[in-house]
């Protein structure tokens, strides 16, 4: 489901909530060229800003697919920090722009909220992970892209 701005702006007015950036399109940044990465992370930033009057401090990878320069362009462009899609948890070491997550949806209860929390769902989770980083791996050798 995909909102449209004034949904993302009455969220953004709800406590607890802050709107981040994910893209453009949900490209997969790996797979761009350099100008289409950066336009892509740039870009939605702008359009945040220009829709809702500041600009989304967090960055989101699409699907979860980066690199050293997605990371580099996160940061030129001014983000205070990113998230991934690898499950576990973020340590005092770990880059900001690579945060780390728990995957949370529509069909989690009370209980599943409190297993994902407590690390329940982390080897499992972590596990689809490598699954999907080594999907992505084929994809770019494919393309030419590795």
């Amino acid at each position: 489901m995909h909102l449209d701005w004034d949904e993302v702006r009455w969220l953004g007015r709800q406590a607890g909530i802050s709107i981040g950036s994910h893209g453009v399109t949900h490209a997969r940044l790996a797979q761009c060229t350099d100008e289409e990465s950066w336009q892509e992370i740039v870009g939605s930033r702008q359009a945040i800003e220009r829709e809702l009057g500041d600009a989304a401090p967090i960055f989101c990878y699409p699907s979860g697919d980066f690199g050293a320069r997605e990371v580099r362009y996160v940061r030129d462009a001014g983000y205070r920090a990113a998230v991934t899609v690898a499950p576990g948890v973020n340590r005092a070491a770990t880059d900001v722009f690579s945060l780390r997550r728990t995957e949370m949806t529509d069909r989690d209860g009370p209980l599943e909220l409190r297993l994902k929390l407590a690390g329940a769902f982390d080897p499992m989770h972590s596990l689809l992970h490598r699954r999907r980083l080594s999907r992505f791996s084929r994809e770019a050798g494919r393309m030419g892209t590795a």
